[in-house]
């Protein structure tokens, strides 16, 4: 499964470990689905991870960054969608995703279109786990 993090998804697995949130981004690193980003995608990442609000330590923020580039696939910007968006900074997480033919994983179904490969982080897992599970089916 291809995958694409809205940056609060990825600031919500680094504030609780038992969420939804973090068990998603855990798959990644237990390569059972692949991240896609793009260079924007990520200096968006390390600008929000760096607020000081959330007082996350340069350390996680670094480790953080580090998973993404060790365990993601990064791929040039794509082209810019030309719908209106409220907030403009979650159009190229929008089109990464599009692009990549992949699912969109973000707490703010609200700041996208209405469509199959936007969810959020409750229904991803429930859409993986339904995945697995039929695999497994099959494999028996």
């Amino acid at each position: 499964m291809k995958v694409v993090f809205d940056t609060n998804v990825l600031i919500s697995s680094l504030l609780s470990n038992s969420g939804s949130p973090s068990q998603s981004f855990n798959l990644i690193l237990d390569d059972r689905i692949t991240m896609y980003y793009c260079q924007r995608m990520f200096v968006e990442y390390e600008r929000v991870l760096s607020y000081p609000k959330f007082n996350f330590a340069a350390e996680r923020i670094y480790v953080t960054l580090q998973k993404i580039t060790s365990f993601g696939i990064k791929i040039e910007s794509p082209t810019a969608s030309t719908f209106k968006m409220d907030d403009p900074t979650d159009r190229i997480f929008y089109d990464t995703a599009k692009y990549c033919n992949a699912i969109l994983i973000t707490g703010n179904l609200k700041h996208y279109p209405r469509e199959s490969f936007v969810m959020n982080p409750n229904d991803f897992l429930r859409r993986f786990n339904e995945r697995e599970n039929r695999r497994a089916d099959f494999s028996r």
